[in-house]
């Protein structure tokens, strides 16, 4: 899969207001960026997203943030959607930011850790 959702939007709660969260691969995220400059939506980077593990990029589309989330490996693509996937199946979305980020991370890190046993 070269790229999927994730975020609120994806396994909520989603506000009005929530950006869309999008995973892409790292040999995709330049084409990506590039194609959407040449459709008028300029990317953007903020202080706090280049210091990220997986940084990337913004675009404002018509209202609507978009944010690039880009993975360098396959590995990681593929632990970002495991925990995507875990985060839509829970019965009730977790309203709090932090016990939220809290959870995905879990489910991420048990990926990679699963992921590390098997080589």
């Amino acid at each position: 899969m070269v790229f999927f959702p994730t975020g609120t939007r994806a396994y909520g709660p989603a506000r009005e207001d929530s950006d869309l969260d999008i995973v892409v691969r790292s040999d995709h995220a330049k084409e990506l960026e590039r194609n959407l400059n040449l459709m008028g939506f300029k990317a953007y980077r903020t202080e706090i997203q280049l210091k990220q593990r997986y940084p990337g990029f913004y675009v404002d589309l018509n209202g609507l943030t978009l944010n690039i989330i880009v993975c360098a490996n396959q590995v990681d693509m593929d632990a970002w959607q495991h925990a995507t996937v875990s985060m839509r199946k829970l019965r009730t979305p977790i309203e709090d930011r932090e016990k939220r980020l809290a959870k995905f991370g879990d489910f991420f890190e048990a990926y990679q850790k699963a992921s590390d046993d098997l080589l």
